[in-house]
């Protein structure tokens, strides 16, 4: 943050020299004139002082006798007016913000998520047709009305969610996938087979023959229901065999293995103490840091950015302010016992609930 302070407001890099430089250093500390980074030469000495500061060391120069020399100028005071002169490349400066600002009104990207049958280029299509395009006003695209239209239109569509973020339009869409062959192929037969070994523990044939019954044992690839129906005749003696679209709810009790990693050391992250401090500026999503050195740390952490300050013009959120950046250490240190059995155990939970949230989604598509 100092070192920020001392950009603004500019400093120099100056050469001290004459018959007495240590008594013009004495002086300036006398009159609490700040200088920093003092080094040794040949001929006197080299130190940094600020612009301000500059202007009143006149009389303690004329009074020592020394001979100051500008070797460097530092800071935005000396830019600006180098900018300045330069006035395309102020205007062109000015352009691209205006240019960035009016940028935050439009769409300018479309992401479309979980589509099957339905091609990503007939949703794309479909936006088009309803005025949704790359490049339109982000205030002119109706969500609501765009999530209804798409369910009426496209009918194998069981959920589908259209979200803005940023300059980016999501659509995410689900669509009914329990899919059936065509029934009215009947040269060809389906069956139903165990993809787990196990135990039948339940069986509702709808159509088709049953191959196993309740309480047997199954392996994986087995026919359970065949895709065909045996007709008899008049004299309930089989005539034909008639090909069909094999169609149950079964049940199979198997065993699922499960192995579970867990790492036997964990890293630790801690703060040193040390800390810079740089400005930066923030429109809508979108941070800007105006680093004027590298961040010296090979570990470090920023804290987060706090919106509290900041103002709205014309739809878009302008932040400012300074951000901390701490550095950090990391030690590796070996898992208790109990830890370990805490992430198992908590391992454990996550995938019995993936479990349950894939049963639920079976079921979903049992019902549809």
């Amino acid at each position: 943050m100092y070192k920020f302070l001392k950009y603004i407001s500019g400093y120099l890099f100056i050469h001290v020299s004459g018959v007495s430089p240590e008594r013009f250093m004495n002086l300036c500390g006398a009159r609490k004139i700040l200088l920093w980074n003092i080094q040794e030469t040949d001929d006197g000495y080299q130190m940094y002082i600020s612009r301000k500061a500059f202007y009143q060391i006149k009389d303690i120069v004329y009074k020592t006798s020394s001979r100051v020399v500008i070797l460097k100028r530092i800071g935005l005071p000396f830019l600006v007016p180098k900018i300045m002169k330069k006035w395309f490349f102020l205007c062109m400066i000015l352009f691209s913000i205006l240019i960035g600002i009016a940028s935050q009104f439009f769409l300018w990207d479309i992401e479309i998520e979980g589509e099957n049958e339905i091609k990503e280029e007939d949703i794309l299509v479909f936006l088009e047709d309803e005025g949704i395009h790359i490049g339109v006003l982000k205030h002119n695209i109706d969500i609501e009305s765009l999530e209804r239209e798409m369910r009426e239109k496209y009918s194998q569509i069981t959920w589908v969610t259209v979200y803005m973020k940023q300059n980016k339009l999501y659509v995410n869409i689900n669509e009914n996938d329990k899919t059936l062959p065509d029934k009215t192929d009947q040269k060809s037969n389906y069956n139903i087979c165990a993809t787990q070994e196990g135990i039948i523990k339940s069986i509702i044939t709808r159509t088709g023959t049953p191959q196993v019954s309740i309480g047997e044992s199954v392996k994986k690839g087995d026919i359970l229901v065949e895709g065909s129906v045996l007709i008899l005749d008049q004299n309930e003696m089989p005539s034909y065999e008639e090909q069909v679209i094999a169609d149950a709810d079964i049940m199979i009790q198997t065993c699922l293995h499960k192995s579970i990693k867990i790492p036997l050391y964990q890293n630790t992250t801690l703060k040193t103490g040390k800390v810079k401090s740089y400005p930066y500026l923030m429109i809508n999503d979108k941070v800007f840091r105006f680093k004027i050195l590298n961040i010296p740390f090979e570990e470090y952490e920023t804290e987060p950015i706090q919106k509290n300050k900041s103002i709205s013009i014309f739809g878009t959120v302008f932040c400012c302010g300074i951000q901390n950046v701490y550095e950090t250490k990391t030690e590796k240190n070996e898992k208790t016992e109990e830890e370990i059995k805490k992430e198992l155990k908590d391992s454990l939970s996550e995938y019995l609930i993936s479990l349950q949230e894939k049963v639920y989604k079976l079921y979903q598509k049992m019902l549809i």
